[in-house]
């Protein structure tokens, strides 16, 4: 799809990378695995050996969060739909292996930014950004992220639900 870039190639985000790696912090790896940005696919590729379309295996198109905007008074709602990593038979991401992240250095946005220990309202902003690089991307029309979506809906690689997806999350006491 594009030229590679290098593994260590940063998103424009103005967030320090969360580092812990505890019990709590891997529960979402192995039922809800975090959301990739357009950023994210260049350099997750080149991580794997290859261009982007070495991604369409490992990748599936979710129907993304939920968001409301307040237009001409009033509350409009409408789903961002994301990318996020597959997952294996047993529901954990595809890129999870004796509970270490085989792509870790180059992580999805929704991975690498966000932990348990971190305050709903850094949550909230965090994942505010990333949708909004997402919902561009969407906007912009025919680039990577987008297309890419569009392909993997079309064959039919879609995400558990996210209410599926975030009802596993809260069984595992997250």
């Amino acid at each position: 799809m594009s030229d590679l870039q290098t593994p260590t190639s940063k998103p424009p985000f103005n967030f320090e990378r969360t580092v812990c790696s505890c019990a709590e912090c891997i529960k979402p790896c192995h039922v809800m695995p975090g959301m990739l940005v357009p950023e994210d696919l260049q350099p997750i590729a080149c991580k794997l050996g290859g261009d982007t379309t070495i991604l369409l295996d490992k990748l599936v198109a979710s129907e993304g969060a939920k968001v409301g905007v307040v237009r001409e008074g009033k509350l409009v709602q409408f789903n961002i739909p994301t990318l996020v990593p597959a997952t294996k038979p047993d529901g954990s991401c595809v890129f999870l292996e004796n509970d270490r992240c085989t792509i870790h250095e180059v992580s999805p946005f929704g991975c690498r930014f966000f932990d348990s220990h971190m305050d709903r309202q850094t949550g909230n902003q965090r994942m505010r950004a990333g949708l909004i690089s997402v919902g561009n991307a969407h906007t912009e029309g025919h680039n990577e992220y987008s297309v890419m979506w569009a392909w993997l809906r079309s064959k039919g690689r879609n995400a558990t639900p996210l209410a599926e997806r975030q009802a596993a999350l809260r069984a595992t006491g997250f």
